[in-house]
């Protein structure tokens, strides 16, 4: 059992946005699909697996729904989930199929590793990196500390339904 199993509500999604990623190497950013300026966070865990146990346990309990709404969510989000848990390489095709499962209830920008994050040439990892120092370049040793900081705020105001690329005032 993860930790933030034995909480409900918000409890449950603080525990993995306020740990370290580098105790904690997995991580994803996921917002609200459906707020006109949607709240993100990123948020840690260990392995794939926890990751993809907390998106079937945590994130559909952020939506009113009633149960068997919530079983057919479950059931369309199964086949990516068990993608991303079977084959953590193919991390891209997992995620779209989460977020076509997950449409009109949250989106999955991105989910990786801590080090692809700081390094990864992928055009979202590019872009938080670009809004952390200005180039996509790879955060080095000495910046470490301020980007696990920056990213425990990083869409905590919310994003730009049309853009969510736009830049994230604090």
């Amino acid at each position: 059992m993860y930790e933030w199993q034995e909480q409900t509500g918000p409890k449950a999604a603080e525990i993995p946005h306020e740990r370290d990623p580098r105790n904690f190497p997995w991580g994803m950013f996921s917002a609200d699909d459906n707020a006109q300026a949607p709240i993100g966070m990123f948020m840690w865990f260990a392995t794939p697996d926890e990751m993809a146990e907390y998106v079937r346990i945590v994130e559909p309990q952020t939506y009113q729904m009633e149960a068997d709404e919530r079983a057919e969510l479950l059931e369309r989000l199964d086949p990516g989930l068990t993608m991303l848990v079977a084959d953590p390489s193919g991390l891209e095709k997992a995620r779209e199929a989460v977020n076509s499962a997950a449409s009109g209830y949250w989106e999955t920008h991105w989910w990786g590793t801590f080090d692809g994050l700081c390094s990864g040439a992928g055009e979202w990892e590019r872009f938080v990196r670009d809004q952390f120092h200005d180039h996509e370049g790879e955060v080095t040793p000495d910046k470490i500390d301020h980007f696990i900081d920056f990213l425990s705020h990083y869409g905590c105001q919310g994003r730009s339904k049309t853009d969510p690329f736009a830049p994230v005032e604090y």
